[in-house]
């Protein structure tokens, strides 16, 4: 009888943690990155990255103080995600794929254009944080 309660309970945090997975609103959090670093609000920037985050780019791997460096720089003045599709890797972690485009500049360098991105999400106690992130221009 204990190994029913063992599994029904098993059943319903795995249940509840799908459905709480399901009704996350993917293209809101990762707006509001974006729009964290268009209105510098470095602070609520750097909540969304995990203290374990990888930033993959052109010009290196970044930790998470390298990428809020990084983006304080920036003067975004305009972008719009589109194409995002969402990948359930488990019910703990996620992987957003999708399109951006940017109107800005970063450390002096226009930044402006289209760019495909991939970003993962994990649930880290009762938020999502991002781990990981890549962004590459559209040719």
């Amino acid at each position: 009888m204990r190994g029913i309660w063992l599994l029904a309970g098993a059943l319903v945090c795995s249940a509840t943690a799908a459905m709480a997975q399901a009704s996350v609103d993917w293209i809101g959090k990762e707006t509001a990155m974006w729009q964290a670093v268009k209105d510098k609000k470095m602070d609520a920037f750097s909540a969304g990255l995990d203290s374990t985050f990888v930033g993959v780019y052109a010009d290196g791997l970044h930790n998470r103080d390298t990428e809020v460096a990084q983006v304080r720089s920036a003067n975004l003045k305009d972008f719009h995600l589109s194409d995002l599709t969402v990948h359930r890797l488990s019910p703990q972690v996620v992987l957003l794929t999708y399109k951006v485009g940017v109107n800005g500049e970063s450390g002096g360098k226009d930044v402006s254009g289209t760019y495909w991105v991939a970003s993962v999400w994990q649930m880290r106690g009762r938020q999502w944080r991002t781990m990981i992130h890549t962004e590459t221009k559209a040719s």
